[in-house]
């Protein structure tokens, strides 16, 4: 008979190893979705925006390993041909809502979509990278008016989801 404290450890390391392999399985997708997508300064969007958002999330998070997981998904129904449906299939609950909470349905208003990803840890997370990368202007070639803006909208954006409650 195993011991109950053995038990739990086993439990525990099943639960991570999971969360490992849907890390693993995000970071593939991604990278095929978006193979030969190239972002506003004309860098492969998976190497380049993809790849800031999960290395700009907070590494001492507990949620670390789930945060870059949704990191690696925030963008793919959005912007490639893999849907909602197909992420709800092929990772966990937590994960696939936070992915559809990303996901801007574009009929919405900007700050409703913003204060619905702020009630959603996970998606909280992951969008607070996004906006400091899409609002670093140094990564482009040229700075329009239009990219002003935008990340005048990007920094408010961020400025809702840093607050307290």
């Amino acid at each position: 008979m195993i011991k109950f404290g053995t038990f739990v450890k086993l439990c525990k390391t099943r639960k991570e190893n999971k969360m490992k392999n849907e890390l693993l399985e995000a970071k593939n997708l991604s990278a095929y979705a978006h193979y030969r997508q190239k972002d506003k300064a004309g860098v492969d969007y998976f190497k380049g925006h993809i790849t800031a958002v999960v290395e700009g999330l907070d590494s001492s998070s507990e949620n670390i390993t789930k945060e870059k997981t949704v990191a690696y998904l925030h963008d793919i129904v959005e912007d490639t041909f893999i849907s909602i449906d197909s992420i709800r299939k092929m990772f966990s609950p937590d994960i696939a809502e936070a992915v559809e909470i990303l996901t801007k349905d574009p009929k919405m208003d900007y700050m409703k979509y913003i204060k619905r990803i702020k009630e959603n840890p996970l998606a909280r997370a992951v969008k607070i990278s996004d906006l400091k990368n899409n609002s670093d202007l140094s990564r482009l070639k040229e700075i329009t008016e239009k990219d002003l803006k935008r990340t005048e909208k990007y920094k408010k954006a961020l400025s809702f989801l840093l607050e307290e409650e």
